[in-house]
């Protein structure tokens, strides 16, 4: 048994070394892996980094562009208010009215017909031009005033009330039970 033990022991020590070797030679292939990752990652980055400055002149030329045509429109607009102000200045000096102005139709200089407001109609009465319907004076209209109560007392003295009945006019201790719901 002591022999098993040794021969177990020996081989287990074999394997031990083996491994250490082994251990030590990957140990020796991956510091020439990380040299050689380091030259090419520097060699990465640096297209790398070309890659990223083209993405980025890409985008920055769509914002170039959108801003442009911002650009352009604002500048279009500005130019027709512009004109549209001049023309106003230029109406008041001559005297005309503000009001015979609003009549023209800005972009190509001719009088334009303004709508005509909406005709007033009652759907109670069925007419036009009178009256609204929510104006009509034949609506009735409910008092908002809360009906007054009939007792006519005096407002010092104390009222008979059954908690029975619930109601006034006799008290709870006078209440016929036979009545009660």
């Amino acid at each position: 048994m002591a022999r098993t033990l040794q021969s177990v022991v020996q081989s287990l020590e074999s394997d031990k070394t083996k491994l250490q070797q082994k251990v030590q030679s990957l140990e020796q292939k991956l510091l020439e892996n990380e040299k050689q990752h380091d030259i090419v990652y520097s060699s990465d980055e640096v297209t790398l980094g070309q890659h990223r400055e083209e993405k980025a002149s890409d985008g920055s030329q769509h914002t170039i562009d959108f801003l442009n045509s911002v650009i352009v429109d604002l500048q279009r607009k500005n130019q027709e208010l512009t004109s549209k102000l001049e023309r106003l200045a230029e109406a008041s000096l001559n005297g005309n009215n503000v009001d015979q102005l609003n009549d023209y139709d800005s972009s190509s200089g001719t009088k334009t017909k303004k709508k005509p407001a909406p005709r007033v109609f009652c759907d109670i009465c069925d007419c036009f031009d009178l009256h609204d319907t929510e104006d009509c004076p034949t609506q009735a209209q409910a008092s908002e005033s809360p009906l007054h109560s009939s007792f006519h007392g005096s407002r010092n003295a104390e009222r008979p009330y059954c908690d029975i009945c619930e109601v006034f006019g006799h008290w709870t201790n006078n209440c016929n039970d036979d009545e009660t719901f």
